[in-house]
């Protein structure tokens, strides 16, 4: 029988607290004198918490950021067809903050809460829809050059000076644009048209998941140049949020009927570049959220369930510093 010493090559060490970083000590026992028990370094499966509340309830908004710093802008509050409001998360509450110059719902957008864009949606229910792109840089949204083509239902990725938009409510052509910081650039379509799809990730590194006509459950990825098909999620959902990067990804929320009457969804999956896995679900079950983060760190404030939402769920996964017991 091996020891722990030759399996790890190292004692066992005695620490008066735990690693600041668990994840250099994953698969690692210490003991903790201070509170005298054995740890472990290893992985949660993930979980849903309840964040602090929007000052406005709202759903078909768009959010950037993750559960401690987070952006979000437009929508539709109850009874008003769209919003210019922008409210930002410091992880405990929502403030707002300086309006948006042209209302919309169902834009696309990405970022972080201090640089992040907003382009494309809608004036109405979606009849009505925009090239306006708009940037935040933690104070105030500035109008820059619009995109090439006016839509809705649209997905952003990326960053203010690499973007990506993708996806259309309307003609559904599947047509995507790169945003370098100063201009858009139409570049190769997607392999399925679709709107209201639930996307994440990068310029160059994004994957595409669910979304109309139908819904759908097809999942594409983009590498900086062309669409590719791959595995597809689970179940079938659209207008829900997505968060992580094309190796460590969530979708959640959304329906996962057809229209008139949609069935709103809590189910969550989570993508790690290979195939999809349901994970926790998140705590009310909504469509037409707002969402943004990574796989281990996403945020997912308001939505639609027979009203306008206006609480706030957070996920949380991976390292952690679990306590060793016997029995």
């Amino acid at each position: 029988m091996g020891t722990y010493k030759g399996i790890q090559g190292s004692l066992v060490e005695t620490l008066s607290s735990d690693p600041g970083t668990i994840s250099e000590v994953q698969g690692k026992l210490w003991y903790n004198t201070t509170s005298n028990s054995w740890k472990l370094g290893t992985t949660s499966s993930g979980a849903w918490a309840t964040g602090g509340a929007l000052n406005t309830a709202r759903n078909q908004a768009t959010t950037s950021g993750n559960t401690t710093a987070a952006t979000i802008a437009g929508g539709r509050p109850p009874s008003t067809p769209n919003s210019d409001l922008c409210e930002t998360y410091n992880g405990t509450a929502w403030t707002e903050v300086n309006a948006i110059n042209t209302s919309r719902n169902k834009a696309g957008g990405d970022g972080t809460n201090t640089a992040c864009f907003l382009a494309g949606g809608s004036t109405s229910g979606g009849g009505a829809q925009m090239d306006v792109c708009e940037i935040w840089n933690g104070t105030c949204w500035t109008e820059v050059n619009d995109l090439n083509t006016t839509k809705y239902s649209c997905t952003g990725t990326g960053t203010t000076t690499a973007g990506l938009l993708f996806g259309d409510g309307q003609s559904e052509s599947g047509e995507t644009e790169e945003f370098n910081g100063t201009c858009w650039a139409e570049v190769n379509n997607q392999i399925h048209g679709t709107s209201d799809q639930m996307g994440a990730g990068t310029q160059t590194a994004t994957f595409c998941a669910g979304g109309s006509p139908q819904p759908s459950a097809l999942n594409e990825l983009y590498n900086g140049t062309c669409w590719t098909e791959d595995a597809d999620l689970n179940a079938q959902r659209v207008s829900g949020s997505a968060s992580g990067t094309t190796t460590d990804g969530l979708v959640f929320g959304g329906y996962d009927a057809d229209l008139p009457a949609p069935t709103n969804t809590a189910n969550v999956e989570q993508w790690n570049g290979t195939g999809w896995t349901e994970v926790a679900n998140i705590a009310t079950g909504r469509t037409n959220t707002s969402g943004s983060g990574s796989g281990t760190n996403a945020i997912l404030a308001g939505g639609y369930t027979t009203t306008q939402l206006d609480n706030t769920e957070e996920w949380a996964s991976g390292p952690t510093a679990a306590t060793v017991t016997t029995s």
